[in-house]
């Protein structure tokens, strides 16, 4: 592991995501994907959101569909309050916040998140950290169970 330095900070992209205009005219900043927002949706799909991930496993691999495609058959199947909450994650807000946004302008920002977000490696990612939370979750390449680091010692 490389040592990092206060200093190597400023050469990271700590900017928003995209900025797009609301319906009412102000401009909002989407944030960045970050780690955080990673762990919490991979505890979702791992906990709450498990049924999900195991039918749409095949959906976020398949290289015919676009990224939009993707996140349309996904999001399709999902509950309303199961959209608030993946929304309230990616825009760092409260679930009750997410709920009260405009409907076109959460299109817009699902859209645009979607545009300027590689999925696949996001879900790829979340797939690796599920299997930190629930280590029985599927993968193609993992034949036998995880085993706990922390307990073989």
């Amino acid at each position: 592991m490389t040592n990092f330095k206060m200093a190597d900070l400023s050469s990271l992209d700590m900017g928003p995501l995209a900025t797009v205009t609301l319906s009412n005219g102000e401009l909002f900043n989407i944030p960045r994907l970050s780690t955080l927002k990673l762990i919490r949706i991979a505890k979702f799909a791992a906990i709450d959101g498990y049924k999900i991930y195991d039918k749409y496993e095949k959906t976020i691999a398949d290289p015919d569909l676009s990224e939009a495609e993707k996140v349309a058959i996904v999001l399709e199947d999902l509950k309303e309050e199961q959209i608030i909450h993946i929304l309230s994650i990616l825009l760092d807000i409260p679930d009750k916040v997410a709920l009260q946004i405009d409907p076109f302008d959460t299109l817009e920002i699902i859209t645009t998140y979607v545009e300027k977000t590689d999925i696949e490696k996001a879900f790829t990612n979340v797939r690796k950290l599920m299997r930190k939370f629930r280590p029985q979750a599927p993968d193609e390449n993992l034949q036998a169970p995880i085993q706990n680091p922390i307990s073989n010692g």
